[in-house]
């Protein structure tokens, strides 16, 4: 397996993840309960101790991140609300925003009571929006789901009594003056906006540098051989190959998100058999290709079920969406003339991981996805076949197969149509023609 250092860095971040975790879980037994008791009891006699901070931060932040990036999108899917979660973030950036730099404000402390109180009331009702969507949205029913997850109610209720607690420090001007804990030290308050800032900087120079037009064909030249050898081996046209790495190479990718999504892969290959929930939320983009695991281990379970095997390999595939309706759309023994991959059939997740992390196997894969649409297609109806169609094969490899159904007009999206003009550059026909 690969030893780089993004990757290690999202081993780390995954085991980090399982410890918490398991120390949330185990919580639920009622060490919550005894902490929610317990800080209400404490900050109503002495507010602005450190263990209330530290109690903020586990329940008020990485809770709800953890909630919002892992959590809702592997199990509350169907329920889920783009804007419900848009409207999560905003609340949680801002609740915290201002306890860091509340203090550094350059305006009069009375003047932010009333807007910091209407902040909490509004984060205290999104809470209970969630928690009750949570648990009418349970399949077996919201009274048998009250029982069920009653042992998870002190993680909506915490956030609720902090956000309480504090709000009645804003009910008039005494109390807000007699009580200096709702913001942050002035001390970490600078250096936490110092460093935030400089981050935030540092990444955004990082995010949008891209290679030059010049060094992605330097690139892609640099491979032209393996890009030959692995259309030929796909019967696949090596321009459609050559285009599909330069596209994204030059536009839809950079070094900084390529180093990003090598450490979520990090993390994801933790939890190879999807017992912790982090191989359902995550699905990154990986090597020179771009390729999600997620794509490449379906179109594996695709291609081995075409030899009547249709069953999961291992269980490395219980997150993969199930594409049975597709082995039975399209008829098995039309797919045995794919090629096999260069990996097996049943490859578990690290060994997919290092194939698309590899720059020969990746450009191979590319080739293997593109020839086994265009024989979906082909299977599907003989007057359907896109094989020569560059800027319909671009779209579906982009789309991955759940979007992908064989009909008689296909159109292309914005990067099959990018695709295709670069596929008719004079220099594509000049290196990469079919040899």
């Amino acid at each position: 397996m690969s030893t780089s250092l993004w990757l290690k860095l999202g081993d780390f971040l995954g085991d980090a993840y399982f410890i918490y975790t398991f120390g949330l879980w185990l919580g639920c037994l009622g060490p919550h309960v005894l902490l929610l008791l317990g800080y209400f009891w404490s900050v109503t006699r002495k507010p602005g101790l450190w263990i209330h901070t530290a109690l903020e931060l586990i329940y008020g932040l990485l809770n709800p991140v953890l909630y919002l990036l892992v959590f809702e999108p592997a199990l509350l899917r169907s329920v889920s609300s783009v804007w419900l979660a848009a409207l999560c973030w905003s609340l949680l950036i801002g609740y915290w925003g201002l306890r860091l730099i509340g203090r550094l404000l350059p305006i009069p402390r009375e003047s932010l009571r009333s807007p910091i109180r209407l902040l909490l009331t509004a984060c205290m009702g999104l809470v209970l929006i969630m928690g009750l969507r949570d648990l009418f949205s349970n399949p077996t029913g919201p009274w048998y789901a009250a029982l069920g997850l009653s042992p998870l109610f002190p993680l909506y209720l915490m956030p609720i009594a902090i956000a309480e607690r504090q709000r009645r420090w804003t009910r008039d001007a005494e109390s807000w003056t007699r009580t200096d804990a709702f913001f942050l030290s002035s001390a970490l308050s600078r250096v936490a906006v110092v460093l935030g800032v400089l981050g935030v900087v540092l990444m955004c120079l990082a995010a949008v540098w891209r290679p030059s037009e010049r060094t992605t064909r330097e690139l892609l030249l640099a491979h032209r051989d393996d890009i030959l050898s692995a259309s030929a081996r796909a019967n696949v046209d090596p321009r459609l190959v050559a285009s599909i790495l330069f596209v994204i190479q030059r536009e839809h990718t950079t070094p900084f998100h390529s180093a990003l999504e090598e450490t979520v892969a990090g993390a994801w290959l933790v939890d190879p058999t999807s017992h912790a929930l982090i191989s359902k939320a995550l699905d990154p983009s990986l090597g020179l290709a771009q390729i999600k695991p997620k794509t490449m281990l379906t179109a594996l379970w695709i291609r081995r079920a075409s030899d009547g095997v249709p069953g999961m390999p291992n269980k490395h595939y219980r997150d993969v969406p199930d594409e049975g309706d597709a082995h039975q759309r399209i008829p098995s023994p039309g797919l045995r003339k794919v090629q096999h991959p260069v990996i097996s059939s049943a490859a578990r997740k690290p060994e997919v991981v290092q194939a698309l992390l590899d720059p020969k196997q990746g450009i191979a894969l590319c080739a293997f996805l593109l020839d086994l649409y265009a024989t979906q297609w082909e299977t599907a109806n003989a007057d359907w076949g896109i094989r020569h169609q560059p800027d319909i094969l671009a779209t579906l490899y982009q789309i991955g197969f759940q979007r992908s159904h064989p009909k008689a007009d296909p159109r292309p999206n914005a990067f099959g149509q990018r695709v295709r003009e670069v596929f008719d550059e004079p220099w594509m026909r000049e290196h990469f023609a079919p040899q």
